[in-house]
C-alpha cells in the first residue's frame, strides 16, 4: 500500500506533466494557428459576439476595443506567459524526476503555476471587461477550471512542503496528517 506522501508525489508530477503538456499546446497553437488566435482576440475585443441575433445591445459596448496593435500586444502577452509557465512546469517536472532530492524543482513549479494562474487571471477579467459571459460562457467556465486547476496544485504543492517540515509562506497552516485523521 503507498503511504500518502508518495501518493501526494505522484499526483504533483502527474498534474505538473499533464499542466505543462496543456500549457505547452495551448502556447504552439498560438503561434501554429497565429492568424486565428488573432482573430479570435479581434472578435473578442469587438464584441463582435453580442451584435449576432438576438443582439444584445448594452452600455458595455462603448468597451469595444478595435485597434489591431492592442490585439497583437494581448496576444503577444497571452503566448509569454503561456509558453513562461509551460517552460517553468517542465523545468520542475524534469528537475523532480531526475534531481528528487534537491528541492529546488518546487520553486519553478510554484513561480510557474504563479505565472499560469496571472494568465487565467488576466484571460478573466478581460473577458469580463468586454462581456464575454453573454455569449461565451463556456470560455469562461474553461478558464475558471484551468484557475482552479492551478490553485489546487498550487496549494497541494505547499502543503506537500509543509509536511516535509520546510515552512512556506502562506502554508504554515496545512494541517499536519496526523491532525487530519484524529
Amino acid at each position: 500500500m503507498m503511504d500518502l506522501d508518495r501518493l501526494r508525489d505522484l499526483f504533483v508530477a502527474v498534474n505538473l506533466f499533464g499542466y505543462a503538456l496543456w500549457m505547452s499546446v495551448a502556447s504552439l497553437n498560438n503561434v501554429i494557428g497565429w492568424s486565428g488566435s488573432l482573430d479570435a482576440i479581434r472578435r473578442l475585443f469587438s464584441m463582435e459576439a453580442l451584435f449576432e441575433r438576438p443582439s444584445v445591445l448594452t452600455p458595455l459596448l462603448s468597451r469595444r476595443q478595435l485597434h489591431p496593435r492592442v490585439h497583437i500586444f494581448v496576444l503577444v502577452y497571452t503566448f509569454t506567459l503561456q509558453f513562461s509557465g509551460a517552460t517553468l512546469l517542465w523545468i520542475s517536472f524534469f528537475a523532480r524526476l531526475f534531481v528528487n532530492g534537491e528541492g529546488q524543482w518546487e520553486g519553478f513549479a510554484l513561480v510557474g503555476l504563479l505565472v499560469c494562474a496571472i494568465c487565467w487571471v488576466s484571460m478573466l477579467v478581460g473577458g469580463l471587461w468586454f462581456a464575454y459571459w453573454i455569449r461565451q460562457e463556456g470560455l469562461q467556465i474553461a478558464q475558471l477550471c484551468l484557475l482552479i486547476w492551478t490553485i489546487v496544485l498550487f496549494l497541494c504543492l505547499g502543503c506537500a512542503r509543509q509536511t516535509q517540515n520546510v515552512m512556506v509562506g502562506p502554508f504554515h497552516e496545512c494541517p499536519a496528517e496526523s491532525q487530519i485523521y484524529s
